[in-house]
This record gives structure tokens, C-alpha cells and sequence, in this order.
């Protein structure tokens, strides 16, 4: 018996019950000293109607498929449902003649006949309530024991420290915009630089404004942070935020400070600062700062020295509005991200880029990388912050699950997973998920990972109609063409015909991954051509003799 057959045998059931109940009350209410007969059926049919309803309801709130109920238990369920259905219905149509049978003629037929016929029925409607009582009682057992288990799992889950929920973000990166270099406001007097970004934080529109102004023949700045958050068309609200406002030296990248940061010499640095010939805020032309070539150094003695004498951690320095945190994991430097988080820099800021603190830790251009701890450890000790941010996208739409795709190892991928962290996000442009990168940037470890994710990654296609296959030929992966076509990717798979983010040799031609393999040199075209014909593929390399073009053939059996 399924749910759909169950729910409207109860529904027939309860809307049966209920019009015997009435036509039963109305009888009652038509004679002036009812008989006790028919008072004590009315009595049980109340009850049996009370039952019933109940019943409807835990239909109506759990379906028979979450009490995992088999088919010999729903017949039996059935049996009893239609049962007392037809006992209803006798009793119901038999009340419908009797409400028309007044006076005194129906009072004797009442006496000779109909009262047992009605002490009869009152047995009858007794046996079907305890029955209905059992089923009740039954149902509720295995609803318990269900939700037991269920208990029980979410709790080893805890236990184990797993999330069961996906925290979704409440933040989302618009837009940015930043001028550096010989911008003159008004020359030749101010010299202008800065950066402006926009955010939703909670609903709530944010710009995060960074500015700096020189005075020409001057070498001070005055730097202000701004955070302004717009949450209504008629509300505004200002605050500062890192330095907020401040006047700073200008000091050249080669001066001492700046180079004994950049070595990690300590105490050079202390004595610089101790006798005041360097400042922790002083900036260079490019808005870097003392902590910036600190944090570079590794040094977390340092880098304790500088905050402890007024540097910001939650000051940004650069064109993009980069976080001190950004450096340390664009470095990998373990112990100086424990000691920014221990002095309280944020670990969901959100950088002019658009990119929060777990961007830079999967890029391929950091230098002087902390090669002895890898980025699950990072990962892992964001989470303990209470990280969230794994879905914010950049102005391109890569999520740090696309650069982890991209730049990540195996190990990457399956930590972000046990975060949650969404893997189905598209970029704006092409509409890649993160798979897609792993392949246009030749991952073949994070592609193996996510196609663990992906059931359908063979049919996945972007904007373009382009497949993974066609992606991995574009790029000349000649392991991924391999793994592919040996994981049954389809080589008969056509583009559409477009001009859109295309090479110029494959505009406006719907192209196979074949077709793109002929224009990508004959090494790439050697590695696909082997790996269809071991895969049980009859494809065939045919040369005009005349032009000297390539064209691939396939047999007629094979096309189809």
C-alpha cells in the first residue's frame, strides 16, 4: 500500500465517521427522551471519531515513508481502514432512513428490532477503537524507535565534530574600484590613491573606503579607513575602521625600517623604534607598511614587537585593501596567522579583490612558503574562528573552493568538503564550477576529488556547451584528456557555435573535443587519439593528400 492510497482511505474513513456521528446527533436531537441505546452508540462514535482524526493527522505530518513501514503492514493497515469504512457507511445509511421514520410507528420499531441491531453496533464500534488504539500505539513504537536512531546519529555526529547543518554566508562581495600611481586631484598640489569596495553584510549594503592624500614637496600622507553602511535608502551610518584616521610618514621601500622588517631583524627594528627614527605606521608610496614586510619575514617575534607598539592588525595597506591576514596566508606562515588571530585580526574580512583571507592560501604565485604545514591546518584553524565565508565570490565569481580547485591538493578539497563548502557555485563569465578549474588549470588530483562530488561531471557543460573534455584539450592536459576519455567522457560532445570567450581559431564553430585537438599541435593530438583507441574508440587521423588538412574519421557504428 503506498502513502497516496493510505492518506485518501483515511480521509474516506474520517469524513464517513464524522457524517455518522451527525446524522446519529440529529436523530437524538429529534426525539424528546432518546433511547439509551443510541446514547451510548453516539458516545463510542465520538470516540472512534477522535481516534481517527488523529490518525489523519500523523498522515498529514509524517509520511508513511519515514515510519519505513514494508507492504504486508500497509495491507493490513488497508484491510482495517476499509473495514471499518463499510461499517460506518451500514450504520450511516441506516440512520438516514430512521431520521425519516418519526412518530409513533418508528418508536415501536424502534423497541421491537432496532435497539439490538444498535447495542450490536456499540460492541462493534468498541472492537474497532481498540483495534484503532493499537495501530495508534504501533505506529507510535516505530515513530520513537525512527527517531532514536535519528538522535542517536546526529549525536555521533556532534561528538565527532562534524557540522550537520551548511552555514550559509550573510556576506557578498559587489565591487571595488582603486586608483594608485600619479593620480593628481589637483596638480600639482594633492596627490590621490585609494580604494572603495562594496559589500552585503546582513541585508546591509557596506562600502569600505580607503584613501590617501599627499601634499606635493611633503612627505606625509594623511590615510583614512572608512566603513559606511547604507541598510536603507534614508539611513546612513559612518564609522572608521583599521587605522581610521590618521597622518603617516612617507618613507621610501629601501629605508632601514622597511629592510630590517623584511629580514626579520628584531631587534634592529626595536631600536629604530625605541629611538624614534621609524614609526609603526609609517607607509611607502605603494601603502605598504612595516607589518606588511614583518609578516613576510616569518618572524612572529617581530611581528609581536610591531603590534605591541601600535601597529593594527585589522589595518589594511596595499592597492586592494589586503589584510594582514591575507599576507600571512598568502606566505603560508603558520605561527604569525596564530599570533594576527590571537591579537584579533578578522578572519571574514572580505579584501578589495573580494577575496576573504582563504584566497590567498591557494595561490600559485606566493613566495617563501611554510612549506612544513599544509593548507588543512589553515582551513581547520579558520573553522575554529567560526569562518563562514566559504561561499563569497570575487568579481570573476570563483569561490576559495575555485581556487582550491585550481591551485589546492586532493587533501584541500576533501577538508573544504567536511566544511560544506559549496562546490556547485558557478563563475559569472563562463558559469564554472570548481571542477572546471581543476581542469583548465591541470589539477588532476582535485579533479579526481570533485568528481567524487559531481555523478553527473561527464555531462557537465558552461555557457558555452564546452565539456571537461573540451576544456581539458583547449588547456593541452594530456593526463586529464587520458582520465577522461577513460572515465567514458563523451568525444562526440558539440559546442554551440558562439564568439564568447573562445580562441579565435574555434569562433562561431560548434567544435567536438576531436576538432579542437587537431588545432592544439601533434603531441595533443597523439595523447587523444590513443586514449580513444584504448578505450575501444575507432577513430582514425585522415589527411587531404591535396590540401594537407587533418580530419578525424569515425566509423559510422562508432558515431552512433
Amino acid at each position: 500500500m503506498d502513502p497516496i492510497r493510505a492518506a485518501a482511505s483515511i480521509l474516506t474513513l474520517v469524513e464517513t465517521s464524522i457524517a455518522t456521528f451527525r446524522i446519529i446527533d440529529s436523530l437524538i436531537r429529534s426525539y424528546r427522551h432518546a433511547p439509551a441505546e443510541l446514547l451510548s452508540l453516539k458516545h463510542e462514535l465520538d470516540g472512534l471519531c477522535s481516534q481517527l482524526v488523529l490518525l489523519k493527522q500523523i498522515e498529514t505530518h509524517v509520511s508513511y515513508t519515514t515510519l519505513q513501514l514494508v507492504e504486508e503492514e500497509f495491507s493490513h493497515l488497508e484491510r482495517f481502514l476499509k473495514c471499518t469504512a463499510q461499517f460506518y457507511m451500514t450504520i450511516r445509511d441506516f440512520f438516514t432512513m430512521q431520521t425519516i421514520q418519526n412518530g409513533k410507528m418508528g418508536r415501536v420499531k424502534w423497541a421491537l428490532a432496532t435497539s439490538r441491531k444498535v447495542a450490536k453496533w456499540k460492541q462493534e464500534v468498541q472492537c474497532h477503537s481498540l483495534d484503532l488504539a493499537q495501530i495508534m500505539v504501533l505506529l507510535n513504537v516505530r515513530l520513537s524507535s525512527i527517531l532514536q536512531s535519528d538522535f542517536q546519529e546526529m549525536r555521533a555526529l556532534l561528538e565527532s565534530g562534524q557540522h550537520v547543518s551548511e552555514i550559509k554566508s550573510l556576506r557578498s562581495f559587489f565591487w571595488s574600484r582603486s586608483t594608485s600611481g600619479n593620480a593628481w586631484i589637483m596638480p600639482p598640489i594633492v596627490k590621490f590613491a585609494g580604494a572603495v569596495s562594496s559589500t552585503e553584510e546582513h541585508h546591509t549594503s557596506v562600502y569600505r573606503v580607503s584613501l590617501r592624500f599627499q601634499a606635493l614637496f611633503c612627505l606625509r600622507v594623511f590615510c583614512v579607513e572608512l566603513r559606511i553602511a547604507h541598510p536603507s535608502l534614508f539611513s546612513v551610518h559612518i564609522s572608521t575602521s583599521g587605522s581610521g584616521i590618521k597622518l603617516k610618514n612617507l618613507i621610501p621601500e629601501d629605508s632601514e625600517i622597511m629592510i630590517a622588517c623584511s629580514q626579520g631583524d628584531t631587534s634592529r627594528v626595536w631600536k629604530l623604534l625605541y629611538s624614534r627614527r621609524a614609526n609603526v605606521n609609517d607607509v611607502t608610496n605603494n601603502n605598504f607598511t612595516p607589518l606588511k614586510f614583518a609578516i613576510e619575514s616569518g618572524c612572529t617575534n617581530l611581528v609581536s614587537l610591531l603590534v605591541n607598539a601600535g601597529a593594527d592588525v585589522k589595518e589594511s595597506f596595499g592597492n586592494f585593501q589586503t589584510s594582514s591576514l591575507d599576507w600571512a596566508l598568502s606566505h603560508r606562515k603558520l605561527q604569525v596567522t596564530r599570533l594576527l588571530l590571537e591579537k584579533g585580526a578578522d578572519v571574514n574580512n572580505i579584501s578589495g579583490r573580494g577575496w576573504t583571507p582563504l584566497f590567498h592560501l591557494f595561490n600559485p604565485a606566493s613566495t617563501q612558503k611554510d612549506v612544513t604545514a599544509s593548507s588543512q591546518e589553515y582551513i581547520e584553524m579558520f573553522a575554529a574562528q567560526s569562518f563562514s565565508e566559504f561561499h563569497v565570490q570575487d568579481n570573476h565569481g570563483w569561490t576559495c573552493a575555485h581556487r582550491a580547485a585550481a591551485y589546492g591538493t586532493a587533501v584541500d578539497i576533501r577538508t573544504l568538503s567536511t566544511l560544506h563548502a559549496p562546490f556547485m557555485l558557478q563563475t559569472f563569465k563562463l558559469g564554472w564550477a570548481p571542477i572546471f578549474c581543476a581542469v583548465s588549470f591541470g589539477n588532476a588530483a582535485t579533479f579526481l576529488e570533485l568528481s567524487q562530488l559531481h555523478s553527473d561531471f561527464l555531462l557537465m557543460a558552461d555557457v558555452r556547451m564546452w565539456t571537461l573534455l573540451h576544456v581539458a584539450v583547449n588547456v593541452k592536459s594530456i593526463q586529464l584528456i587520458r582520465l577522461l576519455i577513460d572515465l567514458g567522457a563523451d568525444p562526440h560532445a558539440r559546442s554551440m557555435p558562439t564568439d564568447y570567450l573562445v580562441p579565435e581559431d574555434l569562433k562561431n564553430v560548434a567544435v567536438t573535443p576531436g576538432d579542437i585537438a587537431l588545432l592544439r599541435g601533434p603531441e595533443v593530438l597523439a595523447a587523444y587519439l590513443d586514449a580513444l583507441k584504448v578505450n575501444g574508440h575507432k577513430a582514425e587521423l585522415w589527411v587531404d593528400d591535396s590540401s594537407g588538412e587533418e580530419d578525424l574519421f569515425w566509423p559510422v557504428t562508432d558515431d552512433l
